[in-house]
């Protein structure tokens, strides 16, 4: 009879106050169901130089070194490289950042709406999101991001968000389990002799599986299979700049054997050198690191000769990966350094030691004169 009561009553319009405990559970049942456990994920949307920012404090990016704006086109952004250090993955339309870990919504407020009902309950919402673990991604979101409006309405006897992406923190790609983003830490420079030099087998056996992880987008193994050296700041200690790569590092790689390049993939790693392990033409030791061996290919169009190298590290064999050009967009850890040739060994090995030049070998922007004595400088 109670039941048929209720019924009756929701079919005349008229409904009694839902109390605020009812209220509160039917957010939480939303919120559990429109965002998922563990880390949060944030698509950042572009694929070329410029992002999609508009959910994002510009000032708040600015003032942590974070990412610079696009003064010709409100709302775009472009990653710096202290930003990309909480870039985690790819996607299709961009990049995923990472903002923390386990969203949960406060509410600030639960408040009648009597002028709006229509002989149902309606409560008006407000609420704001918090995770644990911020980052500074999720600390530059915009206040109208983390801050959310709703009503809670009991039109028909079962209380319902009206609007459930206002429960919803993020709504994109990126809304699975997102890894967690690592700062950049130093560690040794590999020095161990390998007991041979490696042979074409185990070098395509090595690139077989880098490819296999870009194209998974498994960019924990590529990193995990990575020897990387960072020489973008010359100030930085030599034996500092061995390891000091992130994840971010990697995501804006793609493979290179797996046919025509995917939305969500970065440039191929081979740069278009070859696409096939067996264009591989010989293995060259290295004439001052005897961990480092360059293999070498022709390039399909050009014929130059163009290598990449691997390092006997942690007892193994590892691809060997330079950060060491800074590019429009998000930044990546290149693999095609052409060290066989002398004249670009050099040129590492100059600016490992802390040298002001860039990978060309011209002076770093700013530096040009830095050695040059001025006519009044003498005293």
């Amino acid at each position: 009879m109670r039941t048929l009561s209720l019924i009756s009553l929701a079919a005349i319009g008229c409904s009694s106050q839902m109390p605020e405990d009812v209220v509160r559970k039917t957010i939480e049942d939303a919120f559990l169901a429109e965002n998922p456990a563990g880390r949060i994920g944030w698509e950042l949307v572009g694929k070329g130089q410029w992002f999609e920012g508009t959910s994002f404090s510009k000032g708040c990016l600015i003032d942590r070194e974070f990412a610079y704006p696009n003064f010709d086109t409100v709302g775009q952004l472009t990653p710096s490289i202290l930003g990309q250090t909480y870039l985690v993955s790819s996607t299709q339309r961009g990049f995923c950042i990472d903002l923390g870990r386990e969203a949960r919504l406060v509410i600030d407020s639960i408040e009648p709406v009597s002028e709006m009902s229509q002989g149902w309950d309606i409560q008006n919402i407000t609420a704001h999101f918090e995770v644990d673990d911020p980052t500074p991604w999720f600390e530059c979101l915009n206040e109208d991001v983390r801050s959310r409006s709703f009503y809670v309405e009991d039109k028909n006897g079962t209380p319902t968000v009206n609007d459930l992406s206002q429960v919803r923190l993020t709504s994109n790609n990126c809304t699975g389990n997102t890894t967690k983003a690592e700062s950049r830490k130093s560690g040794s420079r590999p020095t161990a002799t390998p007991p041979k030099a490696p042979t074409m087998d185990q070098v395509k056996s090595l690139t077989t599986k880098l490819d296999e992880a870009l194209y998974n987008a498994d960019f924990d193994k590529v990193m995990d299979m990575t020897s990387c050296v960072n020489v973008l700041d010359p100030e930085q200690d030599e034996e500092a700049k061995w390891g000091y790569c992130t994840l971010g590092d990697f995501v804006n790689l793609g493979p290179s054997t797996k046919g025509q390049q995917r939305l969500q993939d970065g440039p191929p790693w081979l740069e278009g050198t070859v696409y096939k392990f067996d264009s591989f033409e010989k293995i060259q030791a290295d004439r001052g690191d005897p961990t480092l061996f360059h293999v070498l290919m022709t390039h399909r169009r050009s014929k130059e000769s163009r290598s990449f190298t691997v390092q006997w590290a942690d007892g193994q064999w590892k691809m060997f990966g330079v950060y060491s050009v800074i590019s429009q967009g998000v930044s990546a850890i290149r693999f095609m350094n052409d060290f066989h040739d002398k004249a670009k060994k050099d040129i590492f090995d100059r600016r490992l030691k802390g040298e002001k030049i860039d990978h060309k070998g011209n002076p770093l922007p700013g530096t040009e004169y830095d050695d040059v004595e001025f006519v009044g400088d003498k005293k």
